[in-house]
């Protein structure tokens, strides 16, 4: 008998061989179309997967990136709501301290303010709500770093892009969340390694892009110089003793200045170890200033600080730190910025904001449209303004036309 040569889809068992044989098709065929066909109208009803989206994501506290190059696009899965209106170009890379030192000059120079319109509500290109208390800002590559506090977790660190978008986060394990602010403010590295002032205890650290913390040094409680404490020693002036009340830092190669106006006194801290380096009754806050606040460094041995309504440069030599007046402010300082090119920004107690040239000549940036602000941060030409609410905090970012000259 001549043997029939059979189709080997017709000795399967799958059930639908007969209608792939009538179909002429293989039976792994027939199911991919298959399957194709309920996947196509799953789409068309649901709309694609998150896995399907051109955005790319990323798990919640995933990192902040290289703070030294331009932020990756993505986002993190915090509920932060961003109000964008028409922009210029993005602002140039930010690397603090990247400028020259301005000119030192060793007499006061008298302020003289300087007729400019500041931003209007047209002039804001980014308007972001932040779940949680934000206590501080500073300009990175590509946008900023804020400083978030919430009470029923840890803080958090959150990247911004130059348009108000979140690219980045990480958590800050470990803290003592006993203290009301943990997260007192923040500064870059040449490097572009994180470093933070916290609280509880007081302490400088540095961050990693995981969020490893390593501790640089803890600012200690200051005796009043009225005790007859015998050898020479740190104090505190006066003749009470009041708690670290540690404000701003600033950090150059590997030096980092601390504002502590409660203690009146500027801290430096290097190797591991914090010093009480200046101290002087005016360092304190009154009635009538706001004592030693922002500071701000513009080489390793130099830092500019605002003392109630006066502009002051720190030099640090071998055996001591001398202070000299620069300017007159137009009022009361609560936070200091630096840009790019030397210039300074600074945040008045009654939340106007002033540019000084190098030479500090004030122009207005805005005129106390911000108030409740509490920290600020330059590009070449934005403003970034944070004012923290007790659920929510704002963080605007404003256009500036040029830099004064």
């Amino acid at each position: 008998m001549t043997a029939r040569a059979m189709n080997p889809r017709s000795i399967t068992s799958d059930p639908l061989a007969p209608l792939a044989d009538r179909l002429g098709l293989a039976p792994g065929a027939l199911y991919t179309l298959i399957v194709g066909a309920v996947l196509a109208v799953a789409l068309t009803l649901t709309g694609p997967p998150a896995a399907f989206s051109t955005q790319t994501i990323i798990a919640p506290d995933g990192g902040l990136g290289d703070l030294a190059a331009p932020p990756v696009a993505v986002v993190d899965d915090t509920p932060v709501t961003t109000t964008t209106t028409s922009a210029p170009a993005p602002a140039p890379a930010f690397l603090p301290p990247a400028a020259p030192s301005p000119t030192v000059q060793n007499t006061p120079v008298p302020t003289t303010a300087v007729v400019a319109s500041g931003p209007d509500e047209g002039d804001i290109l980014a308007d972001v709500d932040v779940p949680g208390r934000v206590t501080a800002v500073e300009a990175v590559v590509g946008g900023v770093v804020v400083a978030v506090d919430r009470d029923d977790a840890d803080p958090r660190i959150v990247r911004l892009d130059d348009t108000g978008e979140v690219v980045g986060s990480i958590v800050i394990e470990g803290r003592d969340l006993s203290a009301d602010i943990d997260i007192i403010d923040l500064t870059v590295d040449r490097s572009g390694s994180l470093i933070a002032l916290v609280g509880g205890p007081t302490e400088v650290i540095r961050i990693d892009a995981a969020g490893a913390v390593e501790s640089l040094g803890t600012l200690g409680d200051l005796p009043p110089c009225a005790l007859p404490l015998g050898l020479p020693v740190a104090c505190e002036p006066g003749v009470d003793d009041h708690p670290v009340g540690a404000d701003s830092i600033a950090i150059s190669g590997d030096r980092v200045f601390v504002t502590d106006p409660g203690q009146a006194t500027l801290w430096i801290v290097e190797d591991g170890v914090a010093a009480a380096a200046s101290s002087d009754v005016a360092y304190r806050p009154t009635e009538e200033t706001t004592g030693l606040t922002g500071i701000v460094a513009t080489s390793d041995d130099v830092a500019i600080a605002t003392v109630g309504a006066s502009l002051v440069e720190f030099t640090v030599t071998d055996s001591e730190v001398t202070a000299t007046a620069l300017a007159d402010l137009p009022s009361n300082a609560t936070a200091l910025a630096r840009s790019r090119d030397g210039t300074l920004a600074v945040l008045a107690l009654d939340g106007a904001v002033h540019r000084l040239d190098r030479s500090y000549r004030s122009s207005p940036v805005t005129a106390g449209l911000r108030k409740g602000a509490v920290d600020i941060a330059t590009t070449a030409d934005a403003l970034w303004v944070v004012r923290p609410g007790d659920k929510t905090s704002t963080v605007l970012r404003m256009h500036l036309e040029g830099n004064p000259s």
